[in-house]
């Protein structure tokens, strides 16, 4: 028999990696977190409230407070591992900062790393400053931003860099964060003419709800398919949204 290390090394400061050190350390265990970033939270961070309500600014703070206060719990940020030996049950993990390198001793590895915002290729992302991501558009919700004020029609389209050939798969998340500031943007402006182009709006569960409430609110939903995708065209500072509405058998914009 060989002893066990009972110590865990999570990889990844974000909600998943904060959640499983906090979950760790309720069971008595040791856990070191190590970050890449100068600070935990993740793409957290970038969030203001989830569609149900829920302050994550408030959120991230209690769970920012409970994990520096835990004394079974080891935060690294700015890290970088170089390097890890040993089996199951025994491993040594070297991991450079800018306070040097230590090595940690652990018998488990949690890899909670977390993606990145996808960045798209197309509608004119990054060439014209009118084409937002969701999470631009909710900093800019949340933060006051003063050009809200000017954005009297605005198009979602959905479903951008998934459920192709390179991402066959749904997010799972995009439908859901649409939604959220969409309703958002209608009842700060109900005047707001606000557009949904989507190939299947999925809010899994409960969620459900909300998109009812965004029908009763006039959200309009308009679906298209992925041979027919809509095309953005620009016109000076804003830009113009075309697609073909299956209801009424013709192009729209």
């Amino acid at each position: 028999q060989l002893p066990v290390n009972h110590q865990a090394l999570i990889i990844g400061g974000g909600l998943a990696g904060m959640t499983a050190a906090l979950s760790l350390a309720d069971q008595g265990f040791a856990s070191f977190v190590v970050e890449k970033e100068d600070r935990l939270g993740g793409n957290y961070n970038h969030l203001y409230k989830t569609l149900e309500g829920l302050d994550t600014r408030t959120h991230l703070k209690s769970l920012l407070d409970k994990i520096y206060k835990n004394p079974l719990i080891t935060v690294v940020t700015s890290a970088e591992i170089k390097k890890i030996e040993g089996y199951i049950g025994n491993y040594k993990t070297t991991v450079q900062s800018k306070d040097g390198e230590k090595v940690f001793e652990h018998g488990v590895v949690i890899v909670a790393i977390g993606a990145y915002e996808n960045k798209p290729k197309e509608y004119l992302y990054g060439q014209n400053a009118a084409v937002k991501t969701q999470r631009e558009l909710e900093t800019m919700i949340y933060e006051k931003d003063t050009k809200l004020a000017a954005m009297k029609n605005v198009v979602m389209i959905q479903c951008v860099g998934s459920r192709d050939k390179e991402r066959p798969y749904c997010s799972r998340y995009c439908c859901s964060e649409a939604i959220k500031n969409a309703l958002e943007l209608k009842e700060a402006d109900p005047s707001r003419d606000i557009t949904i182009i989507y190939r299947d709006i999925r809010t899994f569960a409960f969620k459900e709800d909300y998109y009812k409430k965004a029908r009763e609110l006039n959200v309009k939903f308009i679906s298209y398919e992925e041979n027919r995708k809509p095309e953005v065209i620009a016109s000076g500072d804003k830009v113009e949204v075309r697609i073909f509405d299956p209801i009424l058998n013709e192009e729209i914009s």
